[in-house]
């Protein structure tokens, strides 16, 4: 298994949690965003101690506010090198794309997963 330099998770708390901590082992940086400080909070309670983990509670319903602080946690000197995201409802499908753009716009590659799914069932 391959080294991860930046991993970004958005949204991966719940139930992708167990996932992120597993990745996490193989990082050296984390980027954590999620709707609360305390969904944030409890992942980072999960993880390696001396892993540097950046914690961004924030809704990406407002994509500039989401956008800015993704720019904000990602630099010339630690592009994101795998994201892990899960957004859904209306906004998901413009901020998955933005969110996408705007990782392919700085340097290296970046692997993309978007997960579309929830741990309920949907009975609808």
């Amino acid at each position: 298994m391959r080294e991860i330099d930046h991993l970004l998770s958005v949204g991966a708390t719940g139930m992708l949690a167990d996932a992120i901590v597993s990745l996490a082992g193989r990082s050296h940086r984390l980027t954590s965003i999620a709707r609360t400080p305390a969904s944030l909070e409890k992942l980072a309670a999960r993880l390696p101690a001396e892993l540097p983990h950046r914690m961004v509670p924030l809704d990406y319903c407002d994509r500039e506010i989401f956008l800015q602080s993704v720019r904000n946690a990602i630099t010339p000197a630690s592009p994101v090198d795998l994201a892990i995201v899960w957004m859904h409802g209306e906004e998901r499908s413009n901020g998955v794309l933005d969110l996408a753009r705007l990782l392919g716009q700085s340097p290296g590659r970046t692997e993309f997963y978007h997960v579309v799914g929830s741990s309920g069932r949907d009975l609808a």
